[in-house]
Order: C-alpha cells, then sequence, then structure tokens
C-alpha cells in the first residue's frame, strides 16, 4: 500500500492525464481545503521549511492559512490576547510533527491557490495531513471568539 502521508501532485502513469487546468481543480478540491496541513519552504522572510493549515478559503483564489509553530514567541507570550489564540496541537495526533507544537491563529495569511499548487508542482510543498475533527472545531471556535 502507498504511503499517504505525504501526497503530491505527480500524476500516476496509469491514469490519463488530464488538462492542466482541469488537474489542478481536481486537486484544490481534493487537497487544499480548510483543516489541510501543508509543508513549505515558500516563504522566504521565514528562511526554513514550515507547517501551515488551511483555514478557509475566499472566492478570489486565495486560501488563508495559519503557522504551525515549535512555540511561542516572546512577543506573542507578553500579549495576553495574542497568547490566547495560540493553539496547542500534539506529536501524538500528527506524527509528522517532532514535537507538540501552537497553531499561531492570531495571524492569518493569505496565499493564492495558483501559487500551492505551483509550489506543490515543483516539490517546495507537500501536503502532510489534516487536522483532527476537534482540533479543526476547536480552532474555528478560538478564531470566531477573537476581537
Amino acid at each position: 500500500m502507498p504511503d499517504t502521508s505525504v501526497m503530491s501532485l505527480n500524476k500516476p502513469n496509469s491514469q490519463k492525464a488530464l488538462p492542466d487546468n482541469g488537474y489542478a481543480a481536481l486537486l484544490m478540491k481534493q487537497l487544499l481545503k480548510r483543516g489541510a496541513i501543508l509543508h513549505s519552504d515558500i516563504f522566504e522572510e521565514i528562511g526554513h521549511g514550515k507547517f501551515f493549515v488551511i483555514i478557509g478559503e475566499d472566492e478570489n483564489g486565495y486560501v488563508g492559512f495559519f503557522f504551525i509553530n515549535s512555540g511561542i514567541s516572546e512577543f506573542v507570550a507578553k500579549k495576553p490576547k495574542l497568547a490566547e489564540l495560540q493553539y496547542s496541537v500534539s506529536s501524538k495526533d500528527y506524527t509528522f510533527l517532532s514535537y507538540d507544537s501552537f497553531v499561531g491563529c492570531h495571524d492569518i495569511k493569505p496565499i493564492s491557490k495558483a501559487k500551492l499548487i505551483s509550489s506543490i508542482n515543483a516539490k517546495k510543498t507537500t501536503v502532510k495531513g489534516k487536522l483532527t475533527p476537534n482540533d479543526l472545531v476547536a480552532i474555528i471556535i478560538i478564531t470566531a471568539n477573537s476581537s
């Protein structure tokens, strides 16, 4: 059985090739959904690979995401309103995480779906998994209740 912990956009040889736009649409529908967790090194301002979770999408071809961090920064920790928007995720639930981590729900970032698809095709981004239903609901609740 193939390893499904890392998904890529490589089309199986036995599958008929879809037109690029049809294949991209299929991938977005199946992979780039709310709760999808990805890892990428496309964030030049960070300088290293980062995990992130898609939290929503808009009608203009963009998704919103939160970074997953190994710890809470000193800046965030000193600001109670930001600190309470750090959601802990367990490495027991997400085996691709080396240690328990935090979803930074205080800072939603946008990225175009086209850029994500391109970075997946270039093997700079991989889909690692998805949030557990409980974690997804909890993150939606804490972000909805933030002011």
